[in-house]
C-alpha cells in the first residue's frame, strides 16, 4: 500500500464511514490479457456529510489467479524534475503544464533557497468528485488541489487557465518544499504556499491581495483576529475561521517579506524547523521586538497593505496644471477634436509634444519622424470619416402641404443613422413583423426601437424612405447624446430619434393620443406627410492616430510587464452651420475627454518632478477615434506597441473632472478585474476618499482590453454620462476638486501597481 492509501484509509479514522459500496463493469479486456479496464461506480456515506458517489475508469492487473486494483488511468509525460499523470487532454497540453511546473519550480526553489524530494509527481483530474473521493470522502468541496508529504501534488482542473494552473502549481510545489524542510506549522506552509502562488502571475500580489487583504482588514477592524503569536492549527478551527486563518497567514508572510525581503522569508522557515513555536519566533527570526513587530502588522492590516510612500505621492497631484491642459484641448482651435478633422490632429501634436518634454520614449509608427521628434509618438491607423453639411431638418406637413410643426435639432430630434432627404407619407408601425409590408417610399414612425440602425435596414428592405424612432429621452438627453450620423452601417434613409416631448407634440398636431394608435392596425397611414433631410459629405478615408509615450520601469524583473494608462483624446467636432441660439459652435469636449488626458500629462510630469520611477514599465495612451466605436484602441490591441501577452493591466480616464454625482465611479468586476478592483477600494478608504465600484464592466474602449484577458478599470464621475456631448462641455464647467480627487486616486492606482 502506498503513502497516499495509507493516508486515505487513515483519514476515515476521524469521519468514520457509514455506508460504502463499488460495483464495476469491464469496459475493456482482451483473452489472455494481464490487465483489464473497468468502470467502476463507488457509493460512499460518511458520518456528519451526505452520500457521494463517483463514475471513473481503473485499471485491474492479474496477479496469480486474483486481479488486483491497480488505480485510476493515467496518460503521462515527464520533465526534468516533474512527471505528469493527466487525463483528458492531449500531449500537448500536458507539455504545457510541464512547463508552467518547471517554472513554478524555479521561482519557488529561488525564493526558499530549497527544493522539494525529485521527482516530483503531479496528477491532474478532470472530475471534481473523483478528485476528492481519491483524496479523502471528507474532503470540503471547496478544495481544488492537494498535497502531503510523499505523496503526489493533484489538483482537479475546476478552470482550465493559466492563472488557475500557474497559482495553484506554485502553491503546492512550496508546500513540498515545506514539507521536506520539515516545516510542521501549518499556519506557515498555507501562507507561504499561497505568497507563493501570488508570485507565479504577473500582479499576482495584488490578486492574492484582493481576495485575502479584506478579510483580514475586517478581521483587524472588529478586533476578531487571531492572535499573532498564537496562531492555531488547521484542527483546531472552526470552518466559519478557516477563511480567516488562510487569509491571515498569507497576510504575515507578505508581511514579512515586505519588511525584511525574501532572506527574512527563509529565517522564518529556519526558526520554524527549529521550534515548534513558529509564531513566538518572529521577532527572534526577524530581529525585531516582538510588540513592535505586531503592531506594524496590525497597522499593515488595518490599511489593507497600502505603502505609506503613495499617498504623499498622490497628494502632490496637480488639478490646475491638468485643467490647464483641459483648456488648452477644448479651445476653439481645436473645435471640438473630431476624428479625421485639423482639430484631432492639433490634438495629437499637442500631446506628443508634452510627451517628448517629458522624456518619454516614442512607441508610434518608426516612419512618422525620428526618435526625438514628437512625430515618433504617432500610431497612425485609418478610419471613416464624414461630416453634417447642414442642418438635420424634420418638419411635420398636413396633407395639403402646410407646416403643421418644425421640429428644433438637438432639442426635438437628434440624427442616429444613414443620410438622405424625403418628403412623404406618415405611417405609424407597430410590429415587429413586416412580412407582407411595403412602404412604398413612407416615412416609418415607431416607438422605443431597441437598435434604430438594425430596424432601419429591415424597413428599408421593405420600401421606407425614413424613420422615425419616438423615445422616452427629454430635450436634454437628447442633446447629451452623440451628434455624429453612425456611418458604414448600410442604412441609406434618414433615421432621427425624437424626444417625449416631441412626439407628444406631434400627435396633437394630428388631433390624436397615443392610445389612438395602441388600437391601431399593425401599419396606419397617418393623415400627414413629413419632411426629412440629413445631408453630409460622402464617406471618406483618412488618417488619425494614437499618442503612445513609454516610461520604462527601473526593476529588471519587472520591466518587461506593461501597465497602461490611457485616455481618448478626440470627442464630437462642430455644429453645423445654421443652429440659432448656440453660444459655442462646437464641443468642446471638457469633461469628455479633455479632463483624461489632462490628468494623464498631470500624472507623467508629477512623476518626472518627483523623481519617481516606477518597477513596471507605463505606457501613457492617449487614444484616437475613440467616437467612431473605439476604432483607435481596436488598432492597437490588433497592432500593439508591446505585446498584449506583457501588458499586465490598463487604468482608462473619462470624464474625471466634473458630474452630476457625489462620487467616483470606477468600473471593474473581481473576477477579471481584482488587481485594479483592491488597490481602488483599499486607496480610496486610505486617502480617504468617496469612490465607489460599479458591478459591471462598463462601456469604452478598455473592454477591448478586458476582452483580451487584460485586467481593466475606468475612472469616471457619477452623472457625468449626462452632459457628455454639450456645447457646454467647457473648461470653465470643469471641478477643480473633483478633477483633483480623480487626479489623486490616478496617481495612487498607477504608482502603486506600477512601484511594485
Amino acid at each position: 500500500m502506498n503513502t497516499e492509501e495509507r493516508n486515505w484509509f487513515a483519514g476515515l479514522a476521524g469521519h468514520p464511514v457509514v455506508t460504502y459500496s463499488v460495483s464495476g463493469q469491464v469496459a475493456g479486456w482482451s483473452p489472455g490479457a494481464r490487465e483489464v479496464l473497468v468502470t467502476l461506480r463507488a457509493e460512499s456515506a460518511i458520518t456528519g456529510a451526505q452520500p457521494s458517489q463517483v463514475v471513473y475508469d481503473a485499471r485491474f492487473v492479474r496477479d496469480g489467479g486474483r486481479w488486483r486494483y491497480a488505480g485510476v488511468v493515467w496518460n503521462e509525460l515527464a520533465s526534468e524534475h516533474f512527471r505528469l499523470r493527466y487525463q483528458g487532454h492531449d500531449v500537448a497540453w500536458a507539455g504545457h503544464v510541464l512547463g508552467l511546473a518547471e517554472a513554478a519550480y524555479a521561482q519557488v526553489t529561488a525564493d526558499l533557497a530549497a527544493a522539494p524530494p525529485l521527482p516530483q509527481q503531479i496528477k491532474v483530474y478532470d472530475s471534481g468528485d473523483l478528485f476528492r473521493h481519491t483524496i479523502s470522502l471528507s474532503l470540503p468541496d471547496g478544495v481544488t488541489s492537494w498535497s502531503a508529504p510523499g505523496e503526489a501534488i493533484r489538483l482537479w482542473l475546476r478552470e482550465d487557465t493559466e492563472r488557475y494552473l500557474k497559482s495553484t502549481i506554485s502553491r503546492e510545489v512550496a508546500r513540498q518544499v515545506l514539507f521536506a524542510q520539515g516545516v510542521q506549522a501549518t499556519w506557515l506552509r498555507e501562507g507561504i504556499g499561497s505568497f507563493e502562488a501570488g508570485r507565479a502571475l504577473p500582479l499576482g500580489d495584488y490578486w492574492m491581495a484582493g481576495k485575502y487583504a479584506p478579510l483580514v482588514q475586517d478581521a483587524v477592524r472588529r478586533h476578531e483576529e487571531f492572535p499573532l503569536y498564537d496562531l492555531p492549527s488547521w484542527e483546531n478551527v472552526p470552518a466559519k475561521q478557516a477563511a480567516l486563518l488562510q487569509a491571515q497567514s498569507w497576510s504575515v508572510v507578505s508581511f514579512v517579506v515586505e519588511r525584511h525581503g525574501l532572506a527574512g522569508l527563509r529565517r522564518l522557515i529556519a526558526r520554524s524547523v527549529a521550534s515548534s513555536d513558529v509564531a513566538a519566533g518572529l521577532p527572534a527570526a526577524l530581529g525585531e521586538e516582538a510588540e513592535s513587530f505586531a503592531a506594524a502588522w496590525l497597522e499593515y492590516a488595518r490599511t489593507a497593505g497600502v505603502p505609506d510612500d503613495v499617498i504623499p505621492l498622490a497628494q502632490q497631484f496637480d488639478a490646475g496644471r491638468a485643467l490647464a491642459h483641459v483648456a488648452v484641448l477644448a479651445s476653439p482651435e481645436f473645435g471640438g477634436r473630431e476624428a479625421g478633422a485639423p482639430g484631432a490632429d492639433l490634438a495629437a501634436a499637442y500631446v506628443a509634444e508634452q510627451f517628448a518634454a517629458l522624456g518619454l520614449q516614442p512607441l508610434g509608427d518608426p516612419l512618422t519622424g525620428t526618435e526625438a521628434s514628437p512625430a515618433g509618438y504617432l500610431q497612425r491607423f485609418p478610419i471613416s470619416y464624414t461630416q453634417l453639411i447642414q442642418v438635420p431638418a424634420l418638419t411635420l406637413l398636413s396633407d395639403d402641404g402646410a407646416v403643421l410643426q418644425d421640429f428644433v435639432y438637438r432639442q426635438d430630434f437628434v440624427e442616429s443613422a444613414g443620410e438622405g432627404t424625403v418628403q412623404a407619407d406618415l405611417v405609424w408601425v407597430h410590429t415587429q413583423d413586416l412580412e407582407g409590408l411595403r412602404f412604398g417610399g413612407a416615412v416609418v414612425l415607431e416607438r422605443d426601437v431597441d437598435d434604430p440602425v438594425m430596424r432601419a435596414r429591415e424597413l428599408q428592405e421593405h420600401g421606407a424612405g425614413g424613420l422615425i424612432v419616438a423615445t422616452e429621452r427629454t430635450a436634454g438627453q437628447l442633446q447629451a447624446s452623440h451628434v455624429r450620423p453612425i456611418s458604414g452601417t448600410g442604412v441609406t434613409i434618414p433615421v432621427f430619434e425624437i424626444s417625449e416631448a416631441a412626439f407628444q407634440t406631434l400627435l396633437e398636431r394630428l388631433g390624436l393620443q397615443y392610445r389612438d394608435l395602441s388600437f391601431a392596425p399593425p401599419a396606419l397611414v397617418l393623415n400627414a406627410q413629413v419632411q426629412q433631410a440629413l445631408v453630409r459629405l460622402p464617406l471618406t478615408t483618412t488618417l488619425t492616430a494614437n499618442v503612445l509615450g513609454l516610461l520604462p520601469g527601473s526593476d529588471p524583473g519587472l520591466a518587461d510587464e506593461l501597465l497602461i494608462v490611457g485616455a481618448h483624446y478626440d470627442h464630437a467636432g462642430g455644429l453645423p452651420d445654421g443652429i440659432a441660439d448656440v453660444p459655442v459652435r462646437y464641443f468642446p469636449g471638457a469633461n469628455r475627454n479633455g479632463s483624461g488626458v489632462g490628468a494623464l500629462l498631470e500624472l507623467a510630469r508629477l512623476w518626472q518632478a518627483t523623481n519617481y520611477r516606477p518597477a513596471r514599465s507605463v505606457l501613457f495612451a492617449a487614444w484616437g477615434a475613440e467616437e467612431l466605436g473605439s476604432a483607435g484602441v481596436a488598432h492597437y490591441v490588433a497592432q500593439p506597441a508591446v505585446p498584449l501577452t506583457q501588458t499586465v493591466a490598463v487604468i482608462a480616464l473619462d470624464s474625471i473632472g466634473n458630474g452630476r454625482g457625489y462620487s467616483l465611479m470606477y468600473y471593474g468586476t473581481p473576477q477579471h478585474d481584482l488587481p485594479l478592483v483592491y488597490v481602488l477600494e483599499a486607496g480610496s478608504a486610505q486617502m480617504p476618499r468617496r469612490a465607489f465600484r460599479r458591478t459591471a464592466t462598463g462601456e469604452g474602449w478598455h473592454a477591448l482590453f478586458n476582452a483580451a484577458g487584460i485586467p481593466t478599470a475606468k475612472l469616471m464621475w457619477d452623472g457625468a454620462e449626462q452632459d457628455l456631448y454639450l456645447p457646454a462641455d467647457t473648461a470653465e464647467r470643469i471641478d477643480p476638486e473633483r478633477l483633483g480627487f480623480s487626479g489623486e486616486m490616478l496617481t495612487l492606482v498607477a504608482s502603486w501597481l506600477a512601484g511594485r
